[in-house]
């Protein structure tokens, strides 16, 4: 069976998005359940995003229409002040990396041995009392 998997924007009344997620893992979910779609995650981006905004992933079966869905999810949630959403493609069609055709295990870490980046993230490094040698 294929599913189809919904991502929306939900964008939230100023500083309402924490009611507008517990309403949505709440009676939302319940409602999609009854409905045969699941809730599969809510969040809020922190980063890049507007901070009343939350992303909710949910998954349908196939056929399912996708504006029903959101009108179902967002049945009875009070303090929403819009919602973007969209289908997600069930499968990737093309390959993005390697660019390179990889035919072994050793040429597929020799790519990303190659290609792999890290990024470093400096997080406490402010001294918190007094240091102690």
């Amino acid at each position: 069976m294929t599913r189809m998997y919904m991502h929306a924007r939900i964008l939230a009344e100023p500083r309402q998005w924490r009611a507008v997620a517990d309403a949505l893992c709440a009676g939302g979910a319940a409602r999609l359940h009854g409905a045969g779609g699941e809730l599969y995650g809510v969040w809020r981006s922190q980063i890049g995003r507007p901070r009343d905004e939350l992303t909710v992933l949910t998954v349908w079966p196939e056929g399912a229409d996708g504006v029903e869905a959101m009108d179902l999810l967002l049945d009875g949630v009070a303090d929403v002040a819009g919602c973007e959403s969209q289908a997600m493609a069930p499968f990737v069609t093309e390959r993005i990396a390697p660019q390179v055709n990889v035919d072994s295990d050793d040429e597929l870490l020799d790519y990303i041995r190659g290609d792999a980046v890290t990024s470093y993230h400096p997080t406490s490094t402010c001294r918190i009392g007094s240091v102690v040698d």
